[in-house]
């Protein structure tokens, strides 16, 4: 992530945690908002991690063939 947007993003997540903390909750379309984006998020970390495993199994070395007795 590029730093000017982390040191936006924190401050505004720590803004929204005294929000609610305060109990003074956001319309539910942020909400809906929110889920996809989290959503979405989750989705391409599950897909990178796939990917890596995938090529982490074509980089090992396959196995010896059985000896023909």
């Amino acid at each position: 992530m590029n730093r000017s947007f982390l040191i936006i993003f924190i401050p505004a997540l720590l803004v929204a945690a005294m929000y609610l903390a305060l109990g003074i909750y956001p319309p539910k379309r942020v909400e809906i908002g929110l889920a996809v984006v989290v959503a979405a998020i989750a989705a391409y970390r599950l897909k990178v991690m796939l990917d890596v495993r995938k090529a982490d199994i074509r980089k090992a070395k396959p196995s010896s063939a059985p000896a023909n007795s």
